[in-house]
């Protein structure tokens, strides 16, 4: 019987291929919880954790680097998260350069979790899903 073929490489990870995605933060809404809003349509579900990365020169630099549970999506295009964001300061979106972004880094690990390698269903809420068109 042969062996199994085992590349001597591992092949590259392409970002675009896992859900759910980074974004580009195009506003931020400050409150008691927070709002940010993306161009994009997001793929975040409630109780997911993400974490903000903003450039200096965006501005609001205490939220900077924070990690934070996804409360409510508000919009197809948005997400509450629960930083209290009431006293920091405000958000500008840069044309050009290094943007703000809103990335998935994991979740509550609410419900169920596969328990084959067979099964292609994804139990975990905001688990990373494998979306390669190979």
């Amino acid at each position: 019987m042969p062996l199994p073929f085992i590349p001597s490489i591992n092949l590259p990870i392409h970002t675009d291929y896992y859900q759910p995605r980074i974004y580009y933060v195009s506003s931020i809404t400050r409150g008691v919880t927070t709002i940010v809003t993306s161009a994009s349509k997001l793929d975040y579900t409630i109780g997911q954790q993400v974490k903000l990365t903003l450039p200096m020169q965006c501005g609001m630099r205490e939220i900077n680097n924070q990690y934070a549970y996804v409360l409510s999506l508000p919009s197809d295009y948005s997400v509450e998260i629960d930083i209290n964001s009431s006293s920091y300061s405000s958000y500008s979106q840069l044309s050009t350069g290094t943007l703000g972004q809103i990335l998935a880094v994991g979740d509550i690990n609410q419900g169920q979790q596969n328990l084959t390698q067979s099964s292609q269903t994804n139990y975990v809420e905001g688990a990373f899903i494998n979306i390669s068109p190979n």
